[in-house]
Order: structure tokens, then C-alpha cells, then sequence
């Protein structure tokens, strides 16, 4: 009787065997047979920086000298002759029409008529650069490696160095008017003025404080990279392990946000009570307090690669780029985002193993329930 039962179960076996390939194979070719996502491209390079002075005219820069411009609001975009090929990281425009880039080796193009032709200023640098703002048509700063900051009061026609140089990377800088500005970096690195750059002074925030050299090396501060100023007394600073820093007093003192994620966040909008920051893995991080508190929201962006700018033209109109041709907009305040260019990943494209394995599998189970049923003996 035993041999009999063996001979069965070794019988079952094999038929299940025999069913678990027909399975794996059918599965494999309904697989393969499914439709591979569309992704869209636009230049199949990493992005760095966004511009969106207004809801039709939207720019991105990027790798190899990459500009590319939206004038009906993403719908088509058109590359934009820079006359470089290299890295271009950040840029402002003040109207649809004045506007300009910085990026590795000093460079700083110009445009007068949106972007139709690009000139290259003359910085006086060879030094990266990674942050540029202006506030108006005249005065603007730049900011980059080993502590480079350089000013013009001309719209870029001459550019003159500020501050003391220093074995830092300056990240970003902004200004709420022609006096009042800040430059944030390296290693929590915080610089502010109140006389148009002619001065800068460090700022050091209560999380950065240290009591000794050696504590210092335990505990390094985190390099900062974004800066968000809704107006003269509220600056909202991002950066590593999804560290936030806000200030009500235009910088005088300093509290400290830590959201969840331990992310690395590169940039952040403010609009009204809202903010939106972006960083690594596609991590979108939002608040509803003027950037007091972050909520992460790690798959609104259905993306895993880093996103390294965001910026919003209304409360509900944003975008973000990042690695990979990455570009992505909102129209509802950044509860969802849709794809104009890069890989993204969603259930319905990439469907989970699960429901191949339950196909494959399933024989086995009905086979391991019959046999309990039969021999219940064994399981007691």
C-alpha cells in the first residue's frame, strides 16, 4: 500500500512538473506579448535645471549644453542653440524674453529674446557654477566650487568676484531684493548679506552648532543645495538626509525640519502657504505650513531617479526634471504628475511577478491541499 502511495505522489509530481513548464511558458509568451510602455523623449540627457517664468514658456538645462523650450506650456518643445557643450546646472528669466544659464567652467550664456540666440558672458572664472539668480535685469550673483561668488551690475556684460574664496562648493544663492541675499553649500555652509554682497557672513544654525573639533568629524553638517524665499523674513533651505532649515527673521535665527526618506532634496518652490522640494529615488516632499513642516510622498513621482529641480507658475502648475531625459508636470498642486519625458514605472506597465507566479504555482497548491485532505494523518 505504501509503494502504491508513493508511486501516486511521485505520478502527481511529475504531472505537476509537466504543468508548472506549460504554465511557465504560456506566462512567458502572454508576457511578451504585452505591450511595452510608451516613454516619451525629448533629449535622452540628465536635466538639471528648470525655468517656468509663466505658464506657456517653460525651459530646461542639462547636459552637452542642452536648453529646450516650451512656448505653449510643455504641449512641444524646441532645442535651443547654447553654443556650448558642456554641463549647464541652473538659470533664471524674468519675463519670457530675458533670461540666463550657468554651468561648469564658468560659463554664463544670456538671452534678450527668449532663448532664439544665446550669448556667452565673459565671467573671469573658470570655476563650476551651480546657482545664478538676478533681481532685476542688472544685478545678479553666481555662485559655484571653492567658494566662487561673482556679481554684475550690468546684466552680465562685466562680472566681478565677491566674498572671500574658501575649499567649499557654494550651491545656491538667492536674493529677496538688491541687498538682501543668501548663498547656502558644502557642508552646511550658510552665507548671508544685507549690503548687496559687498560683505558676507556666515550663519550657523542650531543643528550645525558644534562644541568640538572632534565632534565636528562625528557629526559633519549636511551640504544644503536649495533655497526658496517667499519674502524678506521667510527662506525655506534644503538638503541632505531630507534636512530642511526655515527662517521667519530673514536669517537671524533658524529652526530645523527632518523628514522622513534620509534623502538627498536639491531644490524647493514656495507659492503662498505651499511648498514642493524634489530630490533622490524621484522624492517629492510637500508642505502646507510656508515650509515648517514635509510630508514625503515618494510615489507621486512614479519615477527612481533623481530629480534635481522643480518649479511651479501657479499653485496648481508645477514641473520637475532630473537624470534620464526625466520631465514631469502637475496640474493639481502635485497629487499627480505626468510624464513628458523619461521612464517611469506604474502597476498597469510593469505588472508585478505575483500574477504570473499564481499561474504557475497554482497546480502545486491544489496538489499540497488534495494531499492534506487524503493523508491528514501526517500534518497531525
Amino acid at each position: 500500500m505504501k509503494k502504491l502511495v508513493k508511486l501516486g505522489f511521485l505520478f502527481a509530481v511529475m504531472c505537476c512538473a509537466g504543468i508548472f513548464i506549460s504554465n511557465w511558458s504560456i506566462a512567458a509568451e502572454q508576457e511578451a506579448a504585452k505591450p511595452e510602455p510608451k516613454v516619451r523623449s525629448i533629449t535622452k540627457e540628465n536635466l538639471h535645471g528648470v525655468i517656468a517664468p509663466d505658464d506657456k514658456n517653460i525651459w530646461f538645462v542639462g547636459n552637452y549644453g542642452v536648453i529646450f523650450h516650451s512656448s505653449d506650456g510643455g504641449e512641444t518643445w524646441n532645442a535651443q542653440k547654447s553654443g556650448v557643450n558642456s554641463l549647464l546646472i541652473d538659470g533664471v528669466f524674468l519675463n519670457a524674453k530675458t533670461g540666463w544659464v550657468a554651468g561648469i567652467s564658468g560659463i554664463v550664456l544670456h538671452t534678450t529674446d527668449g532663448g532664439e540666440s544665446w550669448g556667452k558672458q565673459k565671467t573671469n572664472t573658470d570655476k563650476n557654477l551651480f546657482g545664478i539668480c538676478f533681481v532685476n535685469d542688472k544685478k545678479g550673483w553666481a555662485v559655484g566650487e571653492a567658494g566662487i561668488i561673482i556679481h554684475t551690475d550690468d546684466g552680465g556684460k562685466t562680472w566681478t568676484a565677491q566674498g572671500e574664496q574658501q575649499d567649499k562648493a557654494l550651491n545656491n544663492v538667492a536674493f529677496v531684493d538688491e541687498n538682501n541675499g543668501l548663498i547656502v553649500g558644502e557642508t552646511g555652509t550658510m552665507l548671508r548679506t544685507i549690503d548687496g554682497g559687498k560683505t558676507w557672513k556666515p550663519m550657523v544654525p542650531k543643528i550645525f552648532e558644534r562644541a568640538t573639533i572632534d565632534e565636528e568629524i562625528e557629526r559633519p553638517r549636511q551640504s544644503l543645495y536649495g533655497i526658496a524665499v517667499k519674502d524678506k523674513n521667510t527662506i525655506v533651505v534644503c538638503g541632505i538626509d531630507s534636512l530642511f532649515l526655515r527662517t521667519a527673521d530673514g536669517g537671524a535665527t533658524w529652526e530645523s525640519y527632518t523628514a522622513e526618506g534620509n534623502l538627498g532634496v536639491y531644490s524647493l518652490f514656495l507659492m503662498g502657504d505651499k511648498g514642493w522640494a524634489v530630490g533622490d529615488r524621484g522624492a517629492l516632499f510637500v508642505s502646507s505650513d510656508v515650509g515648517k513642516t514635509w510630508k514625503l510622498h515618494q510615489d507621486a513621482i512614479k519615477t527612481g531617479t533623481w530629480l534635481r529641480d522643480v518649479a511651479f507658475t501657479s499653485p496648481d502648475k508645477g514641473w520637475a526634471v532630473g537624470a534620464s531625459d526625466t520631465v514631469v508636470s502637475t496640474k493639481d498642486g502635485g497629487k499627480t504628475w505626468d510624464f513628458r519625458a523619461g521612464m517611469y514605472y506604474t502597476v498597469k506597465d510593469f505588472p508585478v511577478a505575483k500574477e504570473i507566479t499564481d499561474k504557475i504555482f497554482k497546480p502545486f497548491t491544489l496538489f499540497a491541499s488534495l494531499w492534506r485532505k487524503l493523508y491528514p494523518a501526517q500534518y497531525e
